[in-house]
């Protein structure tokens, strides 16, 4: 199972993305953890409960750098979840979104080493099956665990080129 989740993220929504295929680039071996193509958003997600001032249409957000490889994508996030990324603000240090990363069945393994950040943030992340598997926690008031490949600040992005494979 490849699932991503978020737990009273900003609008206190609470949600999964469970990930049926992923957007891979063969050249570079890095995955878009933002192309919702092939994914599903879990049947107890959350609606946001409160609009930010800075995101007037309750925090929709285009998706980057998809080019030709996908049609253009606006997702909701913390509704959507990047692949390979919690995001979690129940409480400082708090470990409550969970997310599962399994390339078995496939020549590939995780590369990327991965961080916790956001305001007193925590987070975890294990690999096994020779690195095809990672389960990540992650969280914080609000914090979030996500790729060190992951340019920039994760907070409120929807995804993009940020999670590195390499062969077995």
């Amino acid at each position: 199972p490849n699932v991503s989740r978020s737990f009273r993220w900003k609008g206190n929504v609470t949600g999964e993305t469970h990930w049926h295929k992923i957007r891979f680039n063969p050249d570079t071996l890095m995955v878009h953890t933002g192309d919702y193509t092939f994914a599903k958003l879990g049947a107890q997600n959350s609606p946001r409960q409160r609009l930010r001032d800075d995101h007037d249409r309750g925090m929709n957000a285009h998706v980057p750098d998809l080019g030709h490889l996908a049609p253009p994508q606006t997702v909701n996030v913390g509704e959507h979840t990047p692949y390979a990324t919690c995001f979690d603000c129940s409480a400082p240090s708090s470990h409550r979104a969970v997310s599962l990363v399994d390339l078995r069945g496939t020549p590939f393994a995780v590369q990327s080493e991965f961080k916790h950040e956001g305001y007193v943030s925590a987070g975890s992340w294990a690999f096994s099956h020779n690195n095809q598997c990672v389960t990540l926690t992650g969280g914080g008031y609000c914090g979030w665990t996500v790729s060190r490949d992951y340019p920039g600040y994760a907070d409120d992005q929807p995804g993009t080129w940020a999670l590195r494979l390499k062969f077995m």
